[in-house]
């Protein structure tokens, strides 16, 4: 028994040095960090610019009045008034789907109830990274029950 608590400690001792000495000589791999590109999307309330767009986002009892870029989509102004006027929002990126917001200012969305986005007021088909704004829409969030 004392023979083997002798090899024991050895091999264990052993392992701990492997461990140690490894550090040294084993390079870490890169980490690959995505990088986030930001848009300036205009001013909040500003001065009208030819290639800006005047558009308001509503969310539940919330209004942002935004200039943002001609072709900029629901996603670009949401961060835009993340920037200038203090909106939180979160969710996922599904691809070609696009962006899905799961989350705003703090209210996460729950089975049964979703964030659901309407333009004009009719109910958006597509994620807000796909839907590019005209002049004068009105987007408006509500967090509403499953249908």
């Amino acid at each position: 028994m004392r023979r083997f608590l002798c090899i024991a400690s050895f091999i264990g001792g052993g392992i701990v040095l492997l461990f140690f000495l490894s550090s040294f000589f084993v390079q870490p791999s890169p980490v690959s960090v995505p990088q986030i590109e930001e848009n300036v999307l205009g001013t909040q309330e500003g001065s009208q610019e030819e290639d800006t767009i005047p558009i308001v986002l509503s969310v539940q009892e919330q209004t942002y009045r935004l200039d943002v870029p001609k072709e900029s989509t629901v996603y670009e102004a949401m961060s835009l008034a993340s920037k200038t006027s203090g909106l939180r929002f979160g969710g996922k990126d599904f691809g070609e789907l696009g962006f899905f917001v799961e989350e705003i200012n703090g209210v996460s969305q729950q089975y049964p109830m979703y964030w659901i986005y309407s333009i004009n007021g009719k109910k958006s088909q597509v994620g807000v990274s796909q839907y590019k704004l005209q002049a004068g829409d009105v987007i408006s969030w509500t967090y509403e029950h499953e249908e």
